[in-house]
């Protein structure tokens, strides 16, 4: 077996709040390179809003025109399932924990932008999300997919709660870059165990 690492793979951006950086309200990823074929936003947080749940919207090159994000999710909470169409509210990504979920529950979601450079189509994303939002073992897993109604290339991301509150200390964000081309690895500089 022949495995090889390269770390961190990928990786445009990490953004973790921290004692020292305080809670957030808006995480941003500006200037975004143009180099790669797709973006992955990766999302592990908990706001303060007073509420069992937050939600979470991105939006692109910081368009906030409700009526430019369209989309379709499906939800499932226990044994509970839902399905919902938004045409106004689309800059939706995730649901998240909020205060009045027991301590050290963090939702988590995965947010896949295809094509994001291309400047003769709308931008289509797809959002995985897994949490805890009740409190008890019964987890929400959600799928969503939208569309961006803009031909421009993506070059910022802004991530902020529907509802105006804080991301709190300990909520993760990435922004990695995927390439559809097989990156040709250095001769050194990686280490390659048998």
């Amino acid at each position: 077996m022949l495995s090889t690492y390269a770390v961190p793979k990928n990786l445009i951006e990490r953004q973790e709040l921290t004692a020292e950086t305080g809670t957030s309200a808006t995480i941003t990823f500006a200037d975004i390179p143009q180099t790669y074929d797709h973006l992955e936003v990766v999302m592990y947080a908990r706001s303060d809003r007073a509420a069992t749940v937050d939600f979470v919207d991105l939006e692109f090159n910081g368009d906030t025109t409700a009526d430019n994000y369209d989309m379709q999710r499906l939800w499932g909470t226990g044994s509970t399932v839902g399905a919902q169409a938004l045409a106004t509210i689309g800059q939706y990504s995730g649901t998240i924990p909020g205060t009045s979920i027991g301590a050290n529950i963090f939702g988590q979601s995965t947010t896949t932008v295809y094509n994001y450079t291309k400047t003769d189509r709308h931008k289509h994303r797809l959002v995985v999300e897994a949490n805890g939002i009740d409190g008890t073992s019964a987890q929400r897993l959600g799928l969503s997919s939208a569309r961006w109604e803009s031909t421009a290339a993506i070059t910022s991301i802004v991530i902020t709660s529907q509802n105006g509150a804080n991301f709190i200390v300990g909520s993760v964000f990435e922004l990695r870059g995927i390439s559809s081309t097989i990156p040709v690895l250095p001769a050194a500089g990686y280490t390659i165990f048998f």
